[in-house]
């Protein structure tokens, strides 16, 4: 049986193609120290934001429509600045349990949410989530950021 260690061109063909396939993972810009707290600030104001739909559903309505348009205009931002986004989809191997983690983490801290809005209220739960969010993206930066690391190594690449 034929294997592709007889055929050089082949590997190195096979080795191209995941090297541009994990590319959108590992070729990008820092992402700005801003970010972290952003993400924090912008999840604690959408908890008021949600916490004025029960006083006035018009101001509320309001608030959460501006946080949501403000996301749209970072993502448009982010996406010009970082080209091809990754996809959740097919990544490479050392950024599946990022991923998954990322989910776990997300639905943690959803959950401590739901707890604390009704167990105190909330401006609580809105300066609990600022701090969990920011601590968590700031945590995902560095995990993703090695995964990154790993990846370019096993793919032979360098930064």
């Amino acid at each position: 049986m034929e294997s592709y260690s007889e055929y050089p061109e082949a590997r190195e063909a096979l080795a191209e193609m995941e090297r541009g396939e994990a590319s959108p993972y590992v070729d990008y810009p820092r992402t700005p120290g801003w970010y972290p707290l952003t993400v924090g600030v912008w999840a604690g104001a959408l908890v008021l934001a949600i916490a004025l739909l029960q006083r006035s559903t018009w101001l509320g309505a309001l608030a959460i429509v501006g946080l949501v348009v403000l996301e749209g205009a970072f993502l448009g931002w982010y996406q010009r600045l970082h080209g091809a986004l990754p996809s959740l989809r097919n990544p490479p191997a050392e950024f599946r349990p990022l991923f998954q983690r990322y989910a776990f983490g997300f639905c943690t801290i959803l959950g401590v949410a739901v707890a604390l809005w009704f167990i105190t209220n909330p401006w609580v739960t809105a300066i609990a989530i600022t701090v969990l969010a920011t601590g968590g993206i700031a945590a995902y930066e560095r995990a993703y950021a090695a995964a990154a690391i790993r990846t370019r190594a096993r793919l032979g690449r360098t930064a």
